[in-house]
């Protein structure tokens, strides 16, 4: 009888502790004091055991907590002006969901915040594929495994003024300056360029290029009027005295075009919100 009810209380203890939210081991959310809006730390970076998110406003924090673009969130006007610090220490071994599911759980209790899902038909863009059709090449198979986790290799600077791309698949994204980019894809799909495309424009972009495979490709462009985020700075790039804008650099550098279109978007609308967050 005692070993039954033991177990009864273990199983009680098992479940109340599944079913507990996902939360920061500590946290302090606080108005902001100032400083440069530079997050920094959690899974993936550095410093995976703790964040420090300074001057950052709650819509920002949003689109972090739940994998947002900015015209995917709907809400009071005050969520993009008032700012915010964030400091948090995670559980050992925090995954990037789990981080993620934290930083809603937190947002969610501190600032009181109610919300739903719908979705809205927005003004954006098709990628397609231009009369000439496209100009790149599909990647070729890769002929071994992976890369081994661990220290990122050196870079190497090319004669262009631009970093040598390491040879793995995905994006990698360099800033000339104040005035250009350049992206180079490896092993990357339509859809890979199309979300690309929708964090830098801000607003939905539908792959409708039928392109159905993996390719290789550089895109070089002028910045003016685009987000672009945090990317590595070239030194003196030779090439980008005056690039292109991205209708034209598509065109011409890639033979794709974006069409004008009404897109069907899940937006995450915030119905109430607190403007000063619970005490820590």
């Amino acid at each position: 009888m005692a070993c039954t009810a033991l177990a009864f209380a273990a199983w009680v203890a098992h479940t109340q502790n599944a079913d507990k939210p996902l939360a920061f081991d500590a946290a302090s959310v606080k108005p902001t004091s100032g400083g440069r809006p530079d997050p920094t730390g959690g899974p993936g970076s550095q410093d995976p055991g703790r964040i420090h998110y300074p001057n950052l406003s709650l819509q920002y924090l949003l689109e972090i907590a739940y994998g947002l673009q900015s015209f995917q969130l709907a809400g009071p006007g005050w969520l993009d002006t008032e700012r915010f610090d964030i400091d948090a220490v995670l559980p050992p071994e925090t995954t990037r969901e789990q981080f993620s599911q934290m930083l809603q759980n937190l947002l969610v209790g501190r600032f009181r915040i109610q919300s739903h899902r719908e979705r809205r038909e927005l003004p954006g863009y098709a990628l397609v594929v231009a009369r000439d059709g496209p100009k790149f090449h599909e990647s070729a198979e890769p002929s071994g495994p992976p890369d081994a986790a661990g220290a990122p290799p050196r870079l190497v600077l090319g004669k262009d003024g631009f970093f040598v791309p390491l040879p793995r698949p995905g994006l990698f994204l360099q800033l000339a300056g104040l005035t250009g980019a350049r992206e180079t894809f490896r092993r990357s799909t339509m859809q890979d360029l199309a979300n690309s495309l929708e964090s830098q424009l801000q607003r939905p972009v539908t792959d409708a290029t039928a392109l159905p495979r993996h390719y290789d490709f550089t895109l070089t462009f002028a910045t003016e009027g685009l987000f672009m985020g945090r990317g590595r700075l070239p030194v003196n790039p030779a090439t980008l005295e005056n690039p292109p804008d991205m209708a034209t650099a598509l065109r011409a550098e890639l033979g794709l075009r974006l069409e004008p279109r009404k897109i069907q978007v899940e937006m995450l609308v915030i119905d109430h919100a607190e403007k000063t967050p619970t005490a820590n």
